[in-house]
């Protein structure tokens, strides 16, 4: 098992090692080049070479500032610079993020983005890498090709001549080091760092995940998408109230409005910063008094307009649940005949009855469904 797992990591190691290679041979033309000749990787892997019995999908990588070692996973995420949204996510094995430029790219749905640039730290760098995202019309790619000082130095604050652009056909690093030296270069890698590392921060600090719960690399995927997921709601909450009109709430009715004002305003943003989501969760509290304080009548009357709306949206594995109260001995307080009533399945997603409006209909196999969110009106025919 460890030497089958060292060959893969052999086969990486002589790319690399074949790269240095021909750079060294190159140098040593003109004249005797510095430093040590490359070697080539050992055919045997080492004798500090290990194995995990608990988690055999996981592997040994540098954790923190490199000061030590942990049995981790590599968790990718690639991040919009305009909404702060994550638009990508993978888990891989790789301890290093040498080989995962594209396929973070890859994992990027085209209902959420198409990046026509791309950001990324030294660590995605490689010319192989860099060559096959840009081919075919993809995205321009802006990689450090090594690691910088964070201090700014006299002659950076200094005025520098416009760099001179390379000759058609040159090498990938001239191009890129001549992109990163430019003005509208320098402008948009500035973003990287304010863009991605806010989004791990939250993360870390504010979700408190730091670490996965679950064994086995396809678990980890799926753990980690939760966790974007998570983190996506969250910002989109943010965004939703950023974009939703601010009504004064000093009656209920007023509240009520500013509420219908910002379900509207979800949807909308998620429509245009996300895919469709095969969950679809809500929660209204009847008697709460930032709604007016109704009785069990009413509750039972503003009943049909709370289905509807749940309908118009329901999607598979999503559930409505409306209630006044419960006893442990005769269940609900309050009955909804409507809710025993047969169903069936959808015949096909809901409409807009006007392209800007807020009327929607929906047809089942044995009811039809029309609602005005604005009016808060509803009607729910039973076949």
């Amino acid at each position: 098992m460890i030497k089958a797992r060292y060959e893969e990591e052999r086969k990486q190691k002589q790319a690399e090692y074949e790269e240095k290679k021909t750079a060294f041979e190159e140098k040593r033309k003109n004249k005797k080049p510095r430093g040590k000749e490359p070697k080539p990787p050992s055919a045997e892997p080492p004798d500090k070479k290990q194995y995990n019995f608990t988690d055999p999908e996981s592997r040994i990588m540098k954790a923190g500032n490199g000061s030590h070692f942990e049995q981790a996973y590599n968790a990718q995420a690639a991040v919009d610079t305009e909404t702060y949204l994550i638009v990508g996510q993978l888990v891989t094995d790789a301890p290093n993020d040498k080989e995962q430029l594209n396929p973070v790219l890859a994992s990027i749905p085209e209902e959420a983005a198409t990046p026509e640039s791309v950001l990324t730290d030294t660590g995605y760098y490689s010319e192989k890498a860099v060559k096959d995202a840009e081919t075919g019309g993809g995205p321009t790619v802006y990689s450090a090709m090594a690691k910088g000082s964070h201090h700014v130095s006299v002659a950076d604050l200094e005025k520098q001549p416009l760099p001179t652009p390379p000759p058609p056909g040159a090498p990938i690093k001239e191009q890129m080091a001549y992109r990163l030296k430019s003005p509208e270069g320098k402008a948009l890698y500035k973003q990287r760092k304010q863009t991605v590392e806010p989004v791990f921060g939250v993360i870390k600090e504010v979700l408190g995940f730091r670490r996965f719960s679950m064994r086995g690399k396809e678990k980890a995927e799926t753990e980690w998408s939760l966790v974007c997921l998570s983190y996506n709601l969250k910002k989109i909450f943010k965004l939703m109230a950023a974009r939703a009109p601010k009504h004064p709430a000093a009656t209920a009715k007023q509240h009520a409005n500013a509420l219908s004002a910002h379900f509207r305003a979800y949807f909308q943003t998620f429509s245009c910063f996300a895919r469709p989501l095969p969950l679809l969760l809500d929660k209204f509290m009847p008697g709460c008094r930032q709604c007016g304080v109704l009785t069990p009548t009413d509750c039972q009357e503003k009943a049909e307009f709370a289905l509807a709306c749940y309908l118009i949206g329901a999607q598979p594995y999503s559930y409505f649940l409306y209630n006044w109260g419960w006893k442990l001995a005769t269940g609900p307080l309050v009955d909804y005949p409507e809710f025993k009533k047969p169903l069936g399945p959808p015949k096909g997603a809901y409409k807009r009855t006007t392209p800007n409006g807020w009327e929607f209909t929906r047809e089942f196999e044995h009811a039809s469904v029309w609602v005005n969110t604005e009016s808060r009106e509803a009607k729910i025919t039973w076949r």
